[in-house]
């Protein structure tokens, strides 16, 4: 997953709402539509609690300031140390308990070489292995609940989208997208969410042989299964974005072929009410734009932070246990090393298919801030 196709979705998303008119009643609306507002009652109660007041006003003038507000560096920050909490107490007891029990695996396989006890530390190692699947099958629920969440901010998002496609004249475009969307969360409901418990559980079932220094290792399969995993998800979601630029391409084509066909022959048949009908719809392409960048703004926001907090907490669990892979090789203990590198190997897939997934949305999203009304394109 590239960090810098992340950095630059948000950075075109944030240049985008800074170009945007400084209100909307100059461009003819005065009022966000009712799928904007009940967007609020899709969040999670997490999330719904840390945003700035005002962001979900039907009033566009408030909207903007809450955006201001939350992409401020110091809102910005703010809202995501929130969100994301950083975990750090529960990583710390965490990483107090690894690094205990390699110090008394280490120190209970000394003494089974003084006293010729070859499974001297099983019983720590088996301690390690279980404090491990505890909190790995802790971080899986945590990724299951974000993508419930993810799917119905999702399904709030759509019915946002359609409408306001609609109020620009971009009809193709607004079935294509309610269907392309639907698909993306089916995708990522049953193939990230879906299959993620069975294979952080059998890669930690491969992983058991090794603790017991049975002299099976199944490191190579437990790797290709989740090499498999990713890449497979990988492909599915280049494929949908894939489709999903394309098809809107084909869409807003024949969207703005159809407006401005309309257009040319009113200004035809009716020359003084099409010159003016061309100034009004100008004006209303305008206030269009703003709404919609307005919109795709928040949810690319909403999208980000509530990312986050699952994200992070993947991309510590990997620290921290590739921390003690290495504390366990210098201590000696080649099959702690081996566990220990193994399940931060599995949260490293694990987040990247969490990134893969929450990018797509962010694109879709993304596109949509960015589309101009059908006569205008």
């Amino acid at each position: 997953m590239k960090r810098w196709g992340f950095c630059a979705i948000l950075v075109l998303c944030l240049a985008g709402v800074l170009c945007l008119p400084a209100a909307a009643t100059d461009a003819g609306f005065s009022a966000l539509p009712e799928e904007y507002v009940a967007l609020e009652s899709y969040l999670p109660k997490s999330l719904s609690g840390i945003l700035p007041e005002g962001l979900f006003d039907p009033d566009p003038q408030r909207v903007q300031e809450a955006l201001s507000q939350l992409t401020s560096f110091s809102g910005f920050i703010g809202v995501i140390l929130q969100a994301v909490g950083l975990h750090l107490e529960e990583c710390g007891a965490l990483l107090a308990s690894v690094l205990g029990l390699l110090l008394l695996c280490g120190m209970m396989r000394a003494l089974g070489q003084v006293w010729s006890m070859n499974h001297a530390s099983l019983v720590p190692r088996l301690c390690l292995y279980l404090a491990i699947a505890g909190a790995g099958y802790a971080a899986v629920d945590a990724m299951l609940d974000y993508f419930s969440s993810l799917q119905t901010l999702m399904q709030g998002m759509i019915p946002l989208m359609s409408t306001m496609y609609l109020l620009g004249g971009n009809a193709a475009r607004a079935s294509v997208g309610n269907v392309m969307l639907s698909v993306g969360l089916n995708v990522c409901h049953s193939v990230c969410a879906g299959l993620a418990p069975p294979l952080f559980g059998a890669c930690m079932a491969m992983a058991l042989p090794a603790v017991m220094e049975s002299g099976v290792d199944l490191a190579r399969v437990s790797g290709f299964l989740k090499k498999g995993y990713t890449t497979v998800l990988g492909i599915l979601t280049l494929v949908l974005t894939l489709c999903l630029s394309a098809q809107n391409l084909i869409a807003s084509r024949a969207d703005s072929l159809a407006m401005r066909s309309g257009r040319y022959a009113i200004g035809q048949m009716i020359p003084v009410v099409g010159g003016a009908l061309a100034g009004s719809l100008d004006t209303l392409a305008a206030g269009i734009g703003l709404l919609r960048g307005l919109a795709g703004m928040s949810g690319v926001l909403l999208l980000l932070i509530g990312c986050l907090p699952v994200l992070v907490r993947m991309l510590l669990l990997r620290g921290l246990f590739d921390l003690g892979s290495g504390i366990a090789h210098l201590l000696g203990c080649a099959s702690e090393s081996a566990l220990l590198g193994e399940a931060g190997s599995l949260f490293g897939y694990m987040a990247a298919a969490v990134a893969i997934c929450t990018a797509v949305f962010i694109i879709a999203v993304g596109a949509f801030a960015s589309c101009a009304a059908a006569w205008v394109t």
